[in-house]
């Protein structure tokens, strides 16, 4: 995908989830769409009941 950043490629893709410290949240609507994509498809991370967990305010 072209422009996508290596962090909406690993979110992507199951291997990490979102995370973000302070108030910076320039990229946060970008992260959790790609998270939404592994989510939606039970991607790694995503696979694992009870793994991983949807923050609040996702």
């Amino acid at each position: 995908m072209d422009g996508e950043t290596i962090q909406e490629k690993l979110l992507r893709e199951g291997l990490a989830k979102t995370a973000y410290l302070y108030n910076d949240l320039t990229m946060l609507d970008a992260f959790h769409d790609a998270q939404q994509t592994a989510i939606d498809a039970g991607k790694e991370l995503w696979s694992i009941p009870g793994y991983a967990h949807v923050d609040d305010d996702v």
